[in-house]
């Protein structure tokens, strides 16, 4: 089944989510649309910014591995001012208004997403490994990956047609 990605009305791309690892999780290859690559910096910031944020908190000696709303809020809240936090903050704005849609058109809700430049994994992969980059497999060009958390699915007890396990919610 094939999914479009939209942000703030238009849309971004497309993905099959060719891979589902178990429950609700979901993960594909991004196909962006022209204007999709174009907002695509600011989501793919996600993930070197939350990165980053965790290498200050683990500095500070907090706890990353805590993957409770209350924690995450808690370690924001300690460093919304901090560069780390910023780059956070921005990034969740981007991937907030995020709406994905099924093949009916219908949006489908989602509790988390991450939308990946492969190189950035890539290279924070490098950097974390400490291995040269030229060591590590190359992408000849720009490949994005998706990966979401679905939230539970929305079906009114009456509703019968069985159309799977997609979360959907009216728009």
């Amino acid at each position: 089944m094939s999914y479009t990605v939209w942000k703030d009305g238009r849309r971004i791309g497309r993905t099959r989510f060719e891979h589902s690892p178990g429950g609700r999780r979901r993960a594909g290859i991004f196909l962006p649309s022209e204007h999709g690559r174009t907002v695509l910096p600011g989501i793919t910031a996600m993930l070197p910014a939350l990165m980053a944020f965790g290498q200050l908190c683990r500095r500070k000696g907090l706890r990353v591995d805590d993957d409770s709303r209350v924690n995450g809020r808690a370690l924001l809240d300690a460093f919304a001012e901090t560069p780390e936090g910023q780059a956070v903050i921005q990034a969740v704005k981007h991937v907030g208004a995020i709406e994905i849609r099924d093949s009916r058109d219908q949006s489908v809700a989602w509790e988390s997403l991450l939308i990946s430049d492969v190189r950035e994994i890539r290279d924070l992969a490098s950097k974390r490994r400490r291995t040269a980059a030229r060591d590590l497999p190359r992408a000849d060009e720009t490949t994005y990956f998706i990966s979401a958390t679905l939230a539970p699915r929305l079906r009114p007890v009456s509703d019968e047609r069985g159309v799977g396990d997609m979360p959907v919610v009216a728009r």
